[in-house]
C-alpha cells in the first residue's frame, strides 16, 4: 500500500514487460493448438520481435497475439454450442532511445480486444455445461500509451511515467426474468450495458543507489479517472401488449435508460526509508499521504424507476496516511528472516440512488433502519502483521520460504442485496484473518525438479453484521481454508540426445462461502492434475499437455438469489500442442 497505493491493500502483482533491447536483433514464434472436453478447439499464436536502430542509442521491440479459448457451455435457449469462447487480439510496440549516458526515454503502446459470445455460466437446473439465456455478447477493448523518462543523478534515479488508458466495455445479459417476476410476460429482454473509461495517471519517483547504510524512495502520484455508464432494457413489442405502459415512464419499448458520470481525482505523496544498522540487520519504514475526490451525476428515466425520471448529482472525498514498517535480518547468506507492519487500503464511493428510489425499496430501506439510501461508503482499510522467513542452500538445490501472517480488516465494504432487486454499498463490520503459508523447491537429483507450496487461511467476522445475516465467527466470503499446490519435473535425455522433459502439477482448493451466512451457497473444494511432456532447444521447443485430466467438475463461483441461479465451472480437460521458435 504504501508504494502501491489504492487498491493494493491484498497485495500487488507487478508485471515488468521486457524493454528494447539496443545490441540484441531476434525473433520469437509461439504457437498452440488446443481441444477441450465437452467443448470446441481453441489456438493461440504471438510473434515476438527487437530490433536495434541505431547501437546503444535506439532500439524496437514488439508483441502480436491472438488467441481463442475455445468454448464448452451449450445454450439451449439459442441453439448456439460452445458459446462462451473468448477470442483475444492485443499488440504491444514499444521504443527507446538513450538521450545520453544518463538519460533515457521510452515510449510504450499497448492494445487489446476481447470478444466472447456469451458468459461462462452453467444452469445447474438444466445440467453441466448447459444453460437457457436469449443472445448474450460481451466486448472489451483497451488501448493504452506510456511514456516514461529515466535520468540517473549519480547518487540515484529519477524517474517520470506518464500513462493514459481509454477502455471500452460492453455486454448484453439476459434479464428475462424481470419480465415474467414483475409483469407476467414471456418475451425476451436483454441489457444493454456500456462502460467508456479514461484514466490519466502521472507519477514521479527518486531512487537512490543503494550504496552506503542509508537508502531512500520517494514519490508523487497523480490519477485522474473518468467512467461513463449506460444501461438500457430495450423490450420491443412491450408498449403493445401494455398498452403503452412503457412510454407513460420513459422511451417506448424501454424500460430503464440509465445515463451515469463518475470521476475520482487522486494525488498521494509516498516514500520509504531503509538503514542497515550492521551488514545483516536493516529496518525500512514508509508512509503515503492520499486525498481522493470523487463526483457522480445521473439522468435516468424509464418504468422501472416508477416515479419516471431521477436527476441527481453527488460527491465525496477521502483522504488518509498508511504506514509500513520492517525488518530484515541476515541469519547467513543462506538464510534470512523479517517482520513487517503494512497497512492498505481501498478508496470509498458513491451509491447511485436511483435504483433505490422506487417504494418497494424505500420500504425495504425503512425497515432496515435507514431514512432514505446511503449516499456514498468511506475507504475500507487492513493492517497486516508478519513473519517470515527465506533459505536458500549454498548449490542452490533447496530454496524455502514461510510466513505467518494476521491481517485486521475494518470497515469492510460490502454489498447489500435489496429483494426489490437493487442494492448499495456500506461500510459493514469487522473481519480478522489469521494464517500460514510455506513454498518449498527441490533438486533432489540432477535431473529432478520438485515444488510444493500451502497455506492455510482462517478469515472470519470479528463482530455481528446484521445487515448481512452475518454473526461473529462467520467465515469471509471468498476464501478458502486451505491451498496447495505440488508439481514433479523430470529431465531426461531422449530423441537424439535432445533435451526433455515430462511435469506434473497438482493443484487444491478447498471450500468456500458466497456470503456470511451457514446457510449461503458453498463453492465446492477441488483438485485437479496438469500434465505436460516437452523437448528444448536453443532455437525451439516442442510440448503437449493436458490441463484437468482427470476432467474435474467443479465451480469457481456459485449464485444462488432471487435473480437467478447459475455456475461458473471449471475448464473441462484441454488437450494441447505447443510450438516455439527463436530466430
Amino acid at each position: 500500500g504504501t508504494l502501491f497505493g489504492a487498491g493494493s491493500m491484498g497485495g500487488a502483482i507487478r508485471i515488468v514487460t521486457n524493454q528494447p533491447d539496443f545490441e540484441a536483433s531476434f525473433f520469437e514464434l509461439d504457437t498452440t493448438m488446443t481441444s477441450t472436453e465437452h467443448g470446441e478447439t481453441g489456438y493461440g499464436i504471438s510473434a515476438i520481435f527487437n530490433a536495434p536502430l541505431v547501437s546503444e542509442t535506439a532500439a524496437l521491440r514488439g508483441v502480436i497475439y491472438r488467441s481463442d479459448l475455445g468454448g464448452f457451455i451449450d445454450n439451449v435457449q439459442s441453439g448456439r454450442d460452445d458459446v462462451n469462447n473468448r477470442e483475444i487480439t492485443g499488440a504491444r510496440l514499444a521504443g527507446r532511445f538513450a538521450v545520453s549516458d544518463r538519460t533515457s526515454v521510452t515510449a510504450k503502446v499497448s492494445w487489446q480486444n476481447r470478444e466472447s459470445d456469451g458468459f461462462s455460466h452453467e444452469d445447474p437446473n438444466i445440467g453441466r455445461l448447459q444453460q437457457s439465456r436469449f443472445g448474450e455478447s460481451i466486448a472489451d477493448e483497451w488501448i493504452n500509451y506510456k511514456l516514461s523518462f529515466d535520468v540517473d543523478l549519480g547518487a540515484g534515479r529519477l524517474t517520470s511515467l506518464t500513462s493514459y488508458l481509454d477502455r471500452e466495455v460492453g455486454t448484453t445479459p439476459d434479464i428475462s426474468f424481470f419480465m415474467g417476476v414483475i409483469f407476467g410476460l414471456d418475451i425476451p429482454l436483454n441489457a444493454i450495458n456500456k462502460e467508456a473509461v479514461g484514466e490519466f495517471v502521472q507519477e514521479i519517483h527518486y531512487v537512490s543507489d543503494g550504496d552506503g547504510p542509508f537508502n531512500w524512495i520517494a514519490g508523487l502520484f497523480y490519477q485522474d479517472h473518468d467512467q461513463d455508464i449506460s444501461q438500457d432494457f430495450p423490450a420491443p413489442g412491450f408498449d403493445a401488449l401494455t398498452g403503452g405502459l412503457a412510454s407513460i415512464f420513459g422511451p417506448p419499448d424501454n424500460l430503464f435508460v440509465r445515463r451515469e458520470t463518475f470521476s475520482l481525482q487522486q494525488v498521494a505523496v509516498y516514500g520509504e526509508v531503509s538503514y542497515a544498522f550492521t551488514p545483516r540487520l536493516e529496518l525500512t519504514a514508509g508512509g503515503r499521504w492520499y486525498d481522493i475526490d470523487r463526483d457522480y451525476t445521473a439522468d435516468n428515466r424509464g418504468l422501472l424507476f416508477v416515479m419516471g425520471t431521477l436527476q441527481e448529482s453527488q460527491s465525496a472525498g477521502d483522504n488518509g496516511v498508511i504506514p509500513r514498517l520492517s525488518l530484515n535480518y541476515t541469519v547467513s547468506d543462506a538464510w534470512s528472516a523479517y517482520a513487517a507492519v503494512a497497512e492498505g487500503f481501498r478508496p470509498g464511493g458513491i451509491n447511485p440512488g436511483g435504483t433505490l428510489a422506487s417504494p418497494p425499496c424505500v420500504a425495504e430501506l425503512q425497515a432496515l433502519g435507514f431514512t432514505s439510501s446511503p449516499t456514498s461508503y468511506e475507504s475500507d482499510s487492513l493492517t497486516s502483521y508478519e513473519l517470515g522467513t527465506r533459505y536458500q542452500s549454498p548449490a542452490g538445490r533447496l530454496r524455502l520460504s514461510a510466513a505467518a501472517y494476521s491481517i485486521d480488516w475494518s470497515d469492510m465494504q460490502t454489498m447489500k442485496f435489496l429483494n426489490c432487486g437493487s442494492g448499495f454499498i456500506e461500510n459493514a463490520g469487522e473481519a480478522e484473518s489469521t494464517g500460514i503459508e510455506f513454498e518449498l523447491q527441490a533438486t533432489p537429483l540432477d535431473r529432478l525438479e520438485l515444488a510444493f507450496a500451502a497455506s492455510f487461511t482462517d478469515a472470519e467476522l470479528s463482530e455481528n453484521v446484521p445487515n448481512l445475516n452475518g454473526s461473529r465467527g462467520d467465515r469471509v466470503p471468498g476464501v478458502a481454508r486451505v491451498t496447495a499446490r505440488a508439481s514433479a519435473r523430470l529431465l531426461f535425455a531422449a530423441l537424439a540426445n535432445r533435451n526433455a522433459y515430462a511435469q506434473l502439477d497438482l493443484q487444491h482448493v478447498g471450500d468456500s462461502r458466497m456470503e456470511f451466512a451457514p446457510s449461503s451457497p458453498q463453492i465446492p473444494s477441488y483438485t485437479i492434475a496438469n500434465l505436460r511432456f516437452g523437448v528444448d532447444r536453443d532455437s525451439w521447443s516442442a510440448a503437449v499437455f493436458v490441463n484437468n485430466v482427470a476432467d474435474e467438475d467443479s465451480a469457481l463461483f456459485v449464485n444462488d438469489n432471487p435473480l437467478g441461479s447459475w455456475v461458473s465451472p471449471l475448464r473441462p480437460r484441454t488437450v494441447g500442442l505447443n510450438l516455439n521458435w527463436r530466430f
